[in-house]
């Protein structure tokens, strides 16, 4: 486990975070190209939930056996 660990830090640290985002027209970093993406992505799934709510299709159960959950 320690291995792994060390084996994810190196990783982590090796990730060119700072540099550009390697688009020329696209003058952000990685890290904040990243930051976007993910944020682009809640974007439009929060318009794929609002179009299946307007066309009457709602959620289904957070859980997976049909049990509901028991309190904390």
């Amino acid at each position: 486990m320690d291995l792994l660990e060390v084996d994810l830090l190196q990783s982590i640290e090796a990730l060119p975070i700072h540099e550009t985002s390697g688009f020329e027209w696209y003058p952000y970093t990685r890290l904040e190209m990243h930051i976007n993406s993910i944020r682009h992505i809640q974007h439009h799934t929060a318009q794929i939930i609002e179009r299946l709510k307007a066309n009457g299709i709602t959620g289904s159960p957070w859980w997976a056996d049909q049990n509901q959950p028991q309190a904390w």
